[in-house]
């Protein structure tokens, strides 16, 4: 295991953790305020900036090699075997998830400081509902964690290539319509360590309802998202990957292919003169007799 190289990438989880918590967080917030002004509904306002909110998480992981806030998705790609030894090896997954958890937990006592008096009522992590039952909520929240981790696995395995729209719109678009199934059941949380940061704020975090919904229903909707999408598209895109191994060997030999194939096209041709040279004089035989 790289030590510096996972120090930095824990250090990159804790910072991309702090400021998903805080913004995301914080969306109901900048909602409610910018509602009266874009002339649609709160909810609406939510969802278009969550797709905004991803897209631009989604350039600062990537620029910072490799970042996540969201420990289910890394346990759904170590589980799916495609990530990296630098970023998904049990050693540095260990180190990673304190990281994530902490950098949730200061997130949410940021944005539980700087928030105005006003919204602070507003600013509330996922919770089960007063009229869900607690297997129910776990229950969807394993079902919501498992089609997230699909359409991730997806894009990473299955996607087209050349594609790029596909592979970042998909996950954003199931992303969208999760939310919009699971909000009235558990507030669609589908990351462990956002929903932990709120729970441990609110002094939550240690009942039966936190543990089986947030932990249990969400890790393990991504493990079987991870034995699912192995299954099916890594079979596939190893099969792929054999055939590319099979023709680049022939393309490689470059002159020397072509010369032999040239000493094998002579070599028939002189086979074929002499088989019309032994045809000639078998007949001028038959003749003479």
């Amino acid at each position: 295991m790289d030590i510096v190289g996972t120090v930095k990438l824990c250090l990159a989880d804790l910072f991309v953790s702090v400021l998903w918590v805080y913004v995301g967080s914080g969306i109901a917030v900048a909602a409610s305020a910018l509602s009266p002004y874009l002339g649609a509904s709160e909810f609406t306002v939510v969802l278009l900036l969550i797709f905004v909110i991803s897209i631009g998480f989604e350039l600062l992981c990537g620029a910072l090699g490799g970042a996540s806030f969201n420990m289910a998705v890394d346990l759904a790609v170590f589980t799916a075997g495609v990530g990296s030894e630098r970023t998904h090896s049990v050693p540095v997954l260990a180190c990673r998830f304190p990281a994530q958890m902490a950098g949730s937990v200061l997130g949410a006592m940021a944005l539980d400081r700087t928030a105005p008096t006003a919204f602070r009522h507003m600013i509330v992590g996922a919770k089960l509902q007063a009229d869900v039952h607690l297997y129910l909520g776990m229950s969807v929240e394993m079902g919501l964690a498992f089609l997230l981790n699909i359409a991730i696995l997806w894009s990473v395995l299955a996607c087209p290539e050349g594609r790029t729209y596909l592979k970042s719109g998909i996950p954003l678009f199931t992303t969208l319509v999760l939310i919009c199934f699971g909000s009235p059941y558990t507030g669609a949380s589908m990351n462990p360590g956002t929903a932990f940061a709120w729970a441990y704020f609110e002094e939550r975090h240690v009942t039966a309802e936190h543990f089986l919904v947030y932990w249990v229903g969400t890790m393990m909707g991504a493990v079987l998202a991870a034995f699912f999408a192995a299954a099916i598209w890594r079979e596939t895109k190893d099969d792929t990957r054999d055939v590319k191994v099979d023709i680049k060997p022939t393309k490689g030999k470059g002159k020397q292919g072509e010369e032999k194939g040239k000493q094998e096209t002579e070599k028939q041709e002189v086979e074929k003169a002499n088989n019309l040279k032994e045809e000639v004089k078998d007949e001028t035989k038959d003749k003479d007799a």
